[in-house]
């Protein structure tokens, strides 16, 4: 999950929005009501697009969201039955981050040691890190 603390409000404008989209790396914010719940989604290029408006006039409000108590399976069982770019994750239907299918898709595989490491410890390329008195090295 991609964690955002950040969020906007429909009379906030686009300005601000662009402010936030540049001092985040984040591609979509979520759209809340008074009381801080999801009604809405703003994605960047929608800001790009949008001159002299407020959120609330290019947000989208048909928004896919799942609790984050979700477990794991259900949110894959979700995404091979629901076509989305994005799906909204919600604690007492308040966003906390945001969940891609393509994410989903680099966990379907079992995860391992040899996930992470290769499976010789050291090596003379240059592929993985040396870490000196670790590997012996042959001078020829």
């Amino acid at each position: 999950m991609i964690p955002s603390p950040l969020v906007l409000r429909p009379d906030d404008s686009l300005a601000q929005a662009a402010a936030l989209f540049r001092g985040s790396q984040l591609r979509a914010l979520p759209i809340v009501d008074p009381k801080g719940r999801l009604e809405g989604i703003l994605f960047k290029s929608a800001v790009a697009a949008a001159t002299h408006q407020q959120v609330g006039d290019v947000m989208t409000s048909n928004v896919r969201s799942l609790d984050e108590e979700t477990s794991f399976a259900d949110l894959m069982e979700y995404c091979s039955r629901e076509v989305t770019a994005l799906i909204v994750i919600v604690r007492d239907g308040r966003p906390t981050g945001f969940v891609s299918p393509s994410q989903l898709a680099t966990l379907t595989e079992p995860l391992t040691t040899a996930s992470f490491a290769p499976a010789e410890v050291c090596s003379t390329t240059s592929r993985y890190l040396r870490v000196a008195d670790t590997c012996a090295v042959d001078d020829g």
